[in-house]
């Protein structure tokens, strides 16, 4: 019941404030008292004992009895574990809970004396998977067990686990680690201290402090050193204890969506992140540090100088004003100043022939004189508007030595047309003896395929 798990976190050695307590108590109510719930939370000042009162009058209410002021306080389930059964139809069946029983020793209910609290020297043991953590030293007495979930989530070889796993536990006295080598200032204990643990007794053999590095707020990486942290070999991973955080001043945030996070003046300074059913610090290798905060930067390479010869050639043939600018403008690069050309005196082959040009001759060509030993040929088009007979273009035939012309309309223009019109003009021109030798057209796609063909038979130079 609630007044025993506030009695068991008290025992502990944890301590909650009251508005804690009366948080938790309110949030474990059915609905069916919700209405109840929200008229309380809603008025200011109000004790966890006026809370718990208020809900048992309303219980005593709704169950038809007297209301009765003072006695021991209804638990916070208790609606719930008294609720029937699916199945059982019996509206008048006595149920015997753990609240109808009352304790002849301490007079309290919820137990009965066997297993009375009062009556014993330690808290009850702990169940499978929990390991009791105790701190002592030589002059003091065994200190309350703590427990730390660490069982199933450690390295059972032997090796302590992962150095840089640090778990977070609510109930270990101490820092703890099984890694002498993670210690600074290491200083052995004159005599050895024992730990409980639930691979049975452990000693601490040393003090040292511990520099890692977390993950802190948007991201930053926080530098953080934990103090007097005991050295205590064959332990299964590290420990880190939440009490000796709240004692120097930090604040340990749950949230069930942004998860467990450490704060410190309300700005979070490490990030947790799961381990199993436990949480573990968000920690920063050193090479993932060093990669992300960067390393100083080593001091610039100069680059060996080349000659002007090399760079020129590696720029594609870049002439020297030109490379003396990209120098300037880039890194790892070094022109040799003594093989640098002086004025026009740099001849590069490959320079010189790419800038020659073709010397061009602006002198007529000889004019032919005899028939059909050139005829020029070309098509004009589109006409519009189109001709009566439906064409669209015409095409010439023009011999240059006598300027003779003839016209041909045509509906396309097709290297099919082209051919039928320059046979009928071959057949028109050779009457009187010529023979036509060459013709002279600009090289478009109707003077090709069947055009370029019947020339090549016939022996005309195209």
């Amino acid at each position: 019941d609630f007044t025993a798990g506030k009695r068991r976190v008290e025992e502990h050695g944890v301590v909650l404030t009251d508005i804690v307590y009366r948080t938790f108590f309110m949030l474990s109510m059915p609905t069916t008292y919700q209405m109840t719930v929200t008229a309380i939370e809603s008025q200011a000042g109000v004790t966890l004992e006026a809370a718990q009162n208020r809900l048992l009058e309303e219980w005593r209410k709704r169950k038809g009895q007297s209301t009765k002021g003072g006695g021991l306080l209804m638990t916070a389930m208790h609606s719930k574990t008294n609720r029937r059964k699916p199945g059982n139809s019996s509206a008048n069946t006595t149920h015997i809970t753990r609240s109808n029983l009352l304790c002849t020793h301490c007079n309290k209910r919820g137990h009965v004396e066997s297993t009375c609290w009062a009556k014993k020297d330690k808290p009850k043991a702990s169940i499978t998977g929990e390991a009791k953590v105790a701190f002592q030293t030589a002059a003091e007495t065994t200190k309350t067990a703590r427990k730390a979930h660490i069982e199933g989530h450690g390295n059972t070889d032997g090796d302590g686990g992962n150095p840089t796993h640090w778990i977070l536990d609510s109930g270990a006295s101490e820092h703890f680690t099984p890694h002498k080598h993670i210690l600074i200032d290491y200083r052995s204990l004159d005599e050895p201290v024992e730990v409980n643990t639930a691979k049975g007794k452990l000693h601490g053999i040393g003090v040292g402090s511990v520099h890692i590095t977390v993950e802190g707020q948007d991201g930053v990486q926080v530098q953080v050193t934990l103090e007097e942290v005991l050295h205590v070999p064959g332990m299964d991973s590290n420990l880190l204890s939440s009490n000796v955080l709240l004692g120097k001043g930090l604040e340990i945030s749950m949230h069930p969506t942004k998860g467990t996070n450490i704060l410190l003046s309300g700005k979070i300074v490490a990030r947790t992140v799961p381990h199993g059913k436990l949480w573990r610090l968000k920690t920063v290798s050193e090479e993932h540090a060093l990669k992300t905060v960067g390393r100083k930067p080593a001091e610039p390479v100069l680059p060996k100088p080349l000659p002007y010869d090399t760079w020129h050639r590696r720029f594609v043939h870049l002439g020297p004003w030109n490379l003396r600018k990209a120098e300037k403008l880039v890194d790892g690069m070094a022109i040799d100043p003594e093989t640098l050309p002086k004025g026009d005196g740099y001849a590069c082959e490959a320079c010189i022939s790419g800038s020659q040009t073709r010397n061009l001759s602006d002198a007529p060509m000889k004019r032919r004189t005899g028939p059909g030993d050139r005829v020029h040929s070309d098509i004009c088009g589109w006409i519009d508007p189109i001709s009566l007979g439906g064409s669209r273009y015409f095409l010439t035939f023009i011999d240059e030595a006598t300027e003779m012309t003839y016209l041909f309309t045509l509906k396309s223009k097709t290297a099919k047309e082209v051919r039928e019109c320059f046979l009928e003009f071959r057949n028109v021109f050779e009457q009187d003896g010529r023979r036509v030798k060459s013709i002279r057209t600009d090289g478009g796609g109707e003077y090709q395929k069947q055009m370029a063909e019947f020339c090549k038979d016939a022996g005309i130079h195209h």
